[in-house]
């Protein structure tokens, strides 16, 4: 008895059971995929027909919100894309669930560019992109950072290294 509580306090005895059951699994579900009105490659009428062929059970094409300088769908854009998949919610409807998603952007500590009125979307995600412009000091550092760069801007660095020379009345030679 001590044992076996042993071995599913630890998740080994889990762990046997989802090796046996490893095969058995399958996906039924795409929740993100993308098309060519953000930077896929098809549109979304192919990444349906797509799911159809893999046998899923739903398909969700979940473009990059607003906030993204790159990706982002707004306007006439995203106007066209909801139009075309409601045409396509209602040609495949009983084939498959045509779901309409957004990837939303994290743009500020706290704060994304998730819309209010999130009743329009099936499936909502939320991620750290590049491309989301910095909108205050700490969203600044996370962009220098995500470049590989040092998380203090130059011009901070300079202002600070003038601090220093008339604090102490120094001459530097860099």
């Amino acid at each position: 008895m001590r044992e076996k509580f042993r071995r599913m306090h630890t998740g080994e005895e889990c762990s046997e059971q989802l090796k046996g059951n490893i095969n058995k699994m399958r996906i039924i579900e795409d929740l993100h995929t993308h098309t060519y009105y953000s930077h896929g490659k098809n549109g979304p009428r192919d990444n349906v027909l797509r799911a159809l062929e893999l046998g899923l059970e739903a398909v969700a094409v979940s473009e990059h919100a607003g906030g993204n300088m790159y990706y982002g769908v707004r306007g006439k854009k995203l106007e066209r894309l909801n139009a075309e998949l409601a045409e396509l919610r209602r040609e495949f409807d009983g084939r498959i669930r045509v779901l309409r998603g957004l990837e939303c952007n994290v743009m500020n500590f706290g704060e994304s560019d998730i819309p209010k009125d999130r009743s329009e979307y099936d499936v909502i995600i939320l991620g750290y992109h590049k491309g989301i412009p910095p909108v205050n000091r700490f969203a600044r550092h996370i962009l220098f950072e995500s470049f590989g760069g040092k998380s203090t801007p130059r011009r901070s660095w300079r202002r600070r290294k003038r601090v220093m020379q008339i604090l102490f009345r120094t001459r530097t030679f860099i």
